[in-house]
């Protein structure tokens, strides 16, 4: 049976899984940023270079890994989002108690990114392979909320 000739009866759960792991990567990514004066309180700096890393740590690695993360999303999509939703989750709680500790929190927030390189593969994956054309449309946008 090829993809799209019938319909996967737990497809809203494999969109609300994936919109999850959307959520987590944004939340991860979003958690420290250049111009949050309580990032800059927390870890105890006036230096806004040293936050932004934090953002461009994610963008680098999405920037350079998104290929790859899009392909592993197609080639092994139920694993990816297995990797993706555990590794994000132990990234975000030994980030959580590592507290204060710049290089712990950062390497976590490199991790992040990895993480978040097969987002963009979820997207073209979870509608073509579960959904019927008619419902495309509301499947791209309830993930893009």
């Amino acid at each position: 049976m090829r993809f799209g000739e019938s319909l996967e009866t737990k497809r809203w759960f494999v969109l609300l899984t994936v919109c999850l792991v959307y959520i987590a990567s944004a939340i991860g990514y979003l958690t420290f940023n250049s111009t949050s004066v309580p990032s800059k309180q927390y870890f105890h700096t006036d230096d806004d270079n040293r936050i932004l890393y934090f953002t461009d740590v994610s963008l680098y690695i999405n920037l350079v890994f998104s290929y790859l993360g899009c392909w592993f999303a197609y080639k092994y999509f139920r694993l990816s989002v297995i990797t993706c939703a555990l590794f994000t989750a132990v990234a975000a709680w030994i980030r959580y108690f590592a507290g204060a500790d710049y290089i712990i929190v950062l390497l976590c927030q490199a991790l992040l990114g990895i993480m978040s390189t097969t987002l963009f593969g979820f997207a073209n994956v979870v509608p073509d392979r579960w959904f019927a054309t008619s419902e495309r449309f509301a499947v791209n946008t309830l993930s893009g909320f």
